[in-house]
C-alpha cells in the first residue's frame, strides 16, 4: 500500500514457528523472534506495523475485542487467536511514523502517506493499463495525475480517466506475435 520495495526472500527463509509445548509468545513476539534475524528484517520491518495495526480484527473484518464479538462457526473452528484485550496493536512506519492502533494508522494513511499511497496506486494502475513496466520517460506522467487526484480527492473513476486519457496510454503499441 506504501510502494515499498520488498526483495525476494531468501529461499531457506520458512515460515514463523507457532508456539512450542508450554511456549506462550504472542503473535507480535513471534514475529519479532523472526525480525531478530537481520536478513527477515529488511521486508518484515515495513510490513509487520500494518499487519499488527489489523490484529484487533478477525479473518472476516470483525473487530475482536468488541463485547458482543462471537466468531463465525468457521473461525471458531480453524483460528486461535491471541486474548483480543491483550494484542498489541501499536507499531512504527519505516518513514519513523508511530500509532498506538488501526484508528492511528488510518490517519496516518489519511494524511502524511496519502500521496505516496496515491502514487503506488497510480503507478501500479499504468503499469497494468500499459502492459508493461514504467519506465522513467513514464515519471511525468505519473506525477501529473498524483498531483491531481491529491488535490481533487480523486477517486478511482477519476484515475482511470486520467490514465486512459494519458499519452503514454493513447500512444501504447502492443506487438502481437
Amino acid at each position: 500500500i506504501l510502494g515499498e520495495h520488498l526483495p525476494d526472500p531468501p529461499a531457506d527463509v520458512g515460515q514463523v514457528p507457532p508456539n512450542r509445548r508450554g511456549e506462550k509468545l504472542t503473535f507480535r513476539q513471534r514475529f519479532e523472534q523472526h525480525r531478530s534475524n537481520p536478513t527477515c528484517a529488511v521486508c518484515h520491518d515495513k510490513i509487520d506495523p500494518l499487519g499488527f495495526a489489523l490484529q484487533a480484527y478477525d479473518a472476516e473484518g470483525a473487530f475482536i475485542a468488541s463485547a458482543d464479538y462471537k466468531p463465525s462457526k468457521k473461525l471458531k473452528k480453524n483460528a486461535k487467536a491471541d486474548d483480543p484485550r491483550s494484542v498489541d496493536t501499536s507499531g512504527k512506519l519505516p518513514s519513523g511514523e508511530t500509532f498506538g492502533n488501526f484508528e492511528e494508522l488510518k490517519q496516518i494513511l489519511m494524511t502524511t502517506a496519502k500521496e505516496r499511497i496515491i502514487r503506488n496506486i497510480v503507478k501500479r494502475t499504468m503499469s497494468y493499463a500499459l502492459c508493461r513496466k514504467l519506465e522513467i520517460h513514464d515519471q511525468p506522467t505519473v506525477e501529473k495525475i498524483v498531483k491531481e487526484l491529491h488535490e481533487t480527492d480523486g477517486t478511482w473513476r477519476d484515475l482511470i480517466q486520467q490514465v486512459v486519457n494519458s499519452l503514454p496510454f493513447r500512444q501504447t503499441h502492443v506487438s502481437g506475435d
